[in-house]
């Protein structure tokens, strides 16, 4: 469309009045649209600096969680325990506190691991699956969640509950048959440790041979770490290896 120079004027000037006739709804307009732009900026930087200070408490909680045992007691520097059980009530009740100070960070699911494993070494395994069930929910990842299945059977499997104990091993079992399972060489090798640990080889050697088959003549660079740790082990129940 082409316009004179007047006629492109006039134009202006009546769209200057149409503005003008409506100017109260379109400072509303504008307004809101600056609330919307201001509100979203101010989620952002509140979303930013909650993952800096989640981030910043998980290095300090990881001081209490990797400090060391003395038989002396703790360490004037408050580095060491003077016993696992003391060690781990402190790991679960400081994993407990930074997750309720931090559930909508995007780690606050590692606090939950942590909190879980923290309940497991205190022998409290039926608080330890129901933390780490809520932990692998708020995982982003599937690959990352399979492995904590695993985790989560072997929870059970040393539970005093047969039921649960049945669960855990049942859980075990459908990941180590299915090679979909990102966690499938672990289990495998967890169903092998468990039977080698009731002293039933056979079957422990039967859960090894498939970890073996699958995963266990790669090629070097590719070597599966838990075909290390069981050929030495198979070699003793076993002739073929």
């Amino acid at each position: 469309m082409n316009f004179s120079s007047n006629a492109l004027t006039e134009w202006f000037e009546k769209i200057s009045l149409s503005v003008m006739a409506y100017r109260k709804e379109v400072l509303i307009g504008l307004g809101i649209t600056a609330g919307l732009i201001s509100g979203v900026m101010g989620y952002m930087w509140y979303k930013h600096h909650a993952q800096i200070a989640a981030h910043k408490d998980l290095i300090d909680f990881m001081q209490v969680y990797d400090a060391s045992i003395t038989a002396e007691g703790k360490a004037k520097a408050g580095a060491n325990f003077a016993s696992e059980q003391e060690k781990w009530r402190s790991v679960q009740e400081l994993a407990a506190s930074d997750y309720n100070r931090h559930k909508h960070a995007g780690i606050a699911s590692w606090y939950l691991v942590y909190e879980a494993e923290a309940l497991a070494n205190l022998g409290k395994h039926a608080q330890a699956a129901e933390v780490l069930k809520r932990a692998i929910d708020k995982m982003p990842s599937e690959t990352v969640k399979d492995f904590y299945r695993v985790k989560l059977a072997l929870i059970n499997i040393d539970s005093d509950v047969k039921d649960t104990q049945k669960q855990g091993f049942q859980a075990l079992e459908a990941i180590a048959q299915d090679s979909k399972h990102a966690a499938n060489e672990v289990a495998l090798y967890y169903l092998g440790a468990y039977f080698w640990a009731e002293k039933e080889y056979t079957q422990a050697k039967n859960y090894w041979q498939q970890l073996m088959v699958k995963y266990g003549y790669k090629d070097a660079k590719q070597q599966s770490g838990y075909a290390d740790l069981v050929k030495e082990k198979l070699r003793l129940i076993s002739a073929d290896w």
